[in-house]
């Protein structure tokens, strides 16, 4: 019982720590897994204090039936891990229209870092992120007159006139190149 309660006052500043990097999150517009992601290593921390809590309450050593089912248990659960993570490297299933479309305007575009937009694309989050993870290429909804403009809708923008169009994409976006 005195290692439980040496190790309780850790498990609770890592779990402070994971909740104050991920509460902050849901209150938030913008909910993105890749948010997260910093804060589940204090998860992680935090929740193996009470599994080393319960094994060392237990007193098991290596020879007991218990311990070796989760030893085995552990290995068969990390070798499918590694397995699996190796079989799904290169895919996409989330997004993959989008991801096309940002592999196709980051390869034509290798140069640029800035590209104009409307505000129904900059307000696309996953395209925005995409661009910049994969690209480096920033979105700017400002009205100035960069090389390449991404429209969704050619109504009400008067600027068209000065570029022609190169693609439109299946989500309905169009970018055009100034002549």
């Amino acid at each position: 019982l005195p290692v439980i309660k040496r190790h309780a006052s850790w498990f609770w500043f890592f779990l402070i720590l994971a909740l104050s990097g991920s509460l902050p999150i849901m209150l938030t517009l913008v909910q993105k897994g890749f948010y997260f992601m910093p804060s589940l290593s204090f998860f992680a921390i935090a929740f193996s204090i009470l599994i080393l809590n319960f094994f060392k309450s237990y007193n098991l050593n290596t020879s007991t039936a218990l311990y070796k089912t989760i030893l085995t248990a552990s290995i068969v659960l990390a070798i499918t891990s590694v397995i699996f993570c190796i079989c799904m490297a290169g895919k996409f299933s989330r997004d993959k229209e989008v991801i096309t479309e940002v592999n196709y305007i980051g390869n034509l575009l290798k140069d640029e870092k800035i590209i104009n937009v409307d505000m129904d694309i900059y307000t696309t989050w996953n395209y925005q992120f995409y661009l910049q993870r994969y690209y480096n290429l920033y979105l700017d909804p400002t009205k100035t007159y960069r090389k390449y403009i991404m429209v969704k809708s050619e109504e009400g923008t008067y600027r068209l006139s000065r570029y022609k169009l190169i693609k439109t994409f299946e989500s309905g976006f169009k970018l055009y190149e100034r002549k």
